[in-house]
């Protein structure tokens, strides 16, 4: 059985785990004896609609200051809104690979290997190279334990991860032993949002007309392969029993709904209240949870990054599993877990739990997940200066 070494979490020198500069060293020293130039060409790719992308790999081109690869002119709008420091190149999913191949040697995704090399194979035997794919990924959730997700990432080699929580599954899934290069990038996302606050303060404020009651945020994952989602189960009790001093807001994963037309389509059977927002094309989560005071959701991994904030969490079980033996419902210990049997009563339990007792939990779990925040940015600089000093 593999163990998470003492020296990861005390930043040692063993070969696979590597600083921000080493990894960066390592990507470029590939691109040099590929291309026999001083930089590598790099960017990040969100291929097709992969809207749940976004919000993870837009803070990475604007912190690396590296260009974003789009092939949906939606994805392409919305980081022209929210990212509008990003730089875009827009390409049609016909000349997508071909492009990458013969522009780029590292590319950051987080799609797994075999899906990103159906985009970029035919580019690569054209251009006659091997690109190299940084897997990055998309929040850390509780999912994984039932499904093939996880093991699916065993032809990784190289990845990015927020702490030891996400390196203690993929060694679990036997995703790990392959890699050759880890970066623990810590929470990149919630300091980017810190950087930008006023910024989407004032995005969020120009979207949301809700009083200065209580917020709730109900975050409700996908239909996923392990059955996580709570939505076709409780969204009607919690729009229908919501009392008049607090306010909710709804954010669904961009994967729920095939289409925003059948997404507008749903909610049009609910009655309109003044105390509800939806929220369907807003990618950037933390300032989100930032204006909330209380988290409700499932199995996705914005509970997770709700951590960061401390607040009241609760959870809806709608598969009632139980929390003592299984490892998808680990989340839950940071707050409350609501059975089905008590939808109807979800706002009563809310207001009268005390979030105190779990602020230990969330404290110490947070840990686990993120780690220690690394300056990415600062050390892939620290690491193109050195290079360039005479050997």
């Amino acid at each position: 059985m593999h163990a998470t070494p003492k020296w990861v979490a005390e930043g040692g020198q063993r070969s696979r785990w590597v600083s921000a500069a080493s990894f960066c060293a390592s990507t470029l020293l590939f691109t040099l004896s590929i291309r026999g130039i001083m930089e590598p060409r790099s960017a990040t790719l969100i291929s097709d609609q992969d809207r749940q992308f976004i919000d993870h790999l837009a803070p990475i081109s604007e912190l690396l200051r590296i260009p974003m690869i789009v092939n949906d002119e939606e994805i392409e709008s919305l980081i022209k809104t929210y990212y509008p420091r990003v730089k875009l190149l827009y390409q049609t999913s016909l000349e997508l690979g071909s492009f990458i191949a013969s522009h780029f040697e590292i590319i950051y995704t987080c799609l797994p290997n075999p899906l990103f090399q159906e985009i970029v194979f035919a580019g690569e035997i054209l251009n006659k190279k091997k690109l190299l794919n940084v897997w990055c990924p998309h929040g850390n959730s509780d999912k994984g334990h039932q499904g093939d997700y996880i093991e699916s990432l065993s032809h990784e080699k190289r990845a990015l991860v927020y702490g030891k929580k996400l390196i203690n599954l993929l060694i679990e899934k036997g995703s790990f032993d392959q890699l050759d290069l880890v970066l623990i990038t810590g929470n990149y996302r919630y300091n980017y949002y810190l950087k930008n606050k006023l910024f989407y303060q004032k995005k969020l404020s120009d979207l949301i007309k809700l009083n200065s009651n209580k917020t709730i945020l109900y975050a409700p994952t996908w239909r996923d392969c392990e059955s996580s989602s709570s939505f076709d189960s409780a969204i009607k009790l919690l729009i229908e029993t919501l009392p008049d001093h607090l306010n909710l807001i709804i954010k669904p994963h961009p994967n729920l709904f095939s289409s925003p037309e059948l997404f507008e389509l749903h909610f049009y059977q609910y009655e309109k209240k003044k105390n509800v927002a939806i929220l369907s094309d807003f990618p950037p989560i933390y300032p989100l949870l930032d204006f909330v005071d209380i988290y409700l959701g499932d199995m996705s991994s914005i509970g997770y990054d709700f951590l960061t904030f401390r607040k009241p969490m609760f959870f809806l079980n709608t598969n009632k599993r139980n929390p003592k033996t299984d490892k998808g419902l680990y989340l839950t210990r940071c707050g409350i877990l609501i059975e089905p049997e008590n939808y109807m009563n979800v706002y009563s339990i809310i207001e009268k739990t005390d979030p105190k007792q779990f602020i230990n939990n969330q404290v110490d779990l947070y840990d686990d997940v993120f780690g220690k925040e690394e300056n990415i940015k600062e050390k892939v600089e620290k690491y193109y200066a050195k290079q360039l000093q005479p050997s």
